[in-house]
């Protein structure tokens, strides 16, 4: 069987402009495309990585992910607003420390996909 959808994402882009940003929340948005002549449903997920921290992080970490219905032959934009505290870890003590420092994001369909976007909190 032929699949009819192809979905793809387009562009990342962070709130602001600039990519420094105190502590709060932090928009990020895509574009997703359907250049399919059927309706497609995506699991559009958004990963971050904390470049430098005291405890070893994972490479990509899953914050959040949303499931969008896009029509054929159409984009839709997909948001995330994300608290920089939601970003924290565990500090050996196994206090929660909010982030500080050079992040990654990716929104990609899996956790192998998409190119990061480098931004800094503090």
């Amino acid at each position: 069987m032929e699949c009819q959808a192809a979905v793809a994402l387009i562009r990342l882009r962070l709130g602001a402009s600039m990519q420094q940003f105190l502590p709060g929340n932090i928009t990020l948005t895509c574009d997703v495309a359907n250049a399919g002549s059927r309706p497609a449903e995506e699991v559009v997920q958004l990963y971050v990585h904390e470049v430098a921290s005291e405890v070893v992080q994972p490479v990509r970490k899953l914050v959040a992910f949303r499931k969008v219905m896009i029509p054929s032959e159409t984009t839709k934009t997909v948001a995330f607003e994300i608290s920089t505290s939601a970003l924290g870890h565990l500090d050996r003590a196994l206090q929660p420390v909010s982030p500080r420092g050079a992040l990654e994001a990716w929104i990609a369909p899996s956790a192998v996909a998409g190119t990061p976007v480098r931004f800094t909190i503090g």
